[in-house]
């Protein structure tokens, strides 16, 4: 399969929006509280279009170059850090990665991660950070294949 890896124009916000909303039903059964009334609506153009057009964020994105379509994005921002218990001013925040299925255990993911990786270097954050449900092996494994590792683990409590 090939593809590459480019930053995202503001032309390919509503490819980037369809695969959110991919990545948030694809995560509903890893969440017990998430509302699944009504439809369900993952859209954050606003957010997107000022992510890519910003200095202190990027989207990159992936292309199959067979159809000439979009299979995968990962969403990185630039914060400064709150409070001083950390010895970095900036941390970097890894939001998003998602890959449609059918292109999944290709190397798209692992690439998407790695041009963020690169472009937070550029930038010289040396805190990157992102969340992940643990259950969702997969996406565990791609993350630790890159560097990552476990460090803070969140702990609900439904009280209905």
């Amino acid at each position: 399969m090939s593809f590459k890896i480019r930053l995202a124009q503001i032309k390919d916000l509503p490819l980037i929006d369809k695969l959110q909303l991919h990545q948030a039903q694809f995560e509903l059964k890893y969440n017990e509280l998430t509302n699944r009334r009504g439809k369900m609506r993952y859209n954050r153009l606003s957010f997107l279009s000022k992510l890519i057009k910003s200095h202190r964020g990027n989207v990159w994105v992936a292309e199959d170059l067979t159809g000439h379509r979009l299979i995968g994005c990962c969403l990185n921002r630039v914060e400064m850090t709150e409070g001083d218990w950390s010895k970095y001013k900036y941390t970097g925040w890894i939001e998003m990665v998602f890959v449609e299925a059918k292109y999944r255990n290709n190397g798209v993911g692992t690439n998407l991660i790695k041009h963020s990786l690169r472009w937070f270097k550029t930038k010289n954050i040396k805190d990157i950070r992102l969340t992940v449900y643990p259950q969702n092996t997969a996406a565990v494994n791609l993350y630790k294949g890159c560097s990552f590792k476990p460090r803070l683990m969140e702990m609900i409590a439904n009280q209905e």
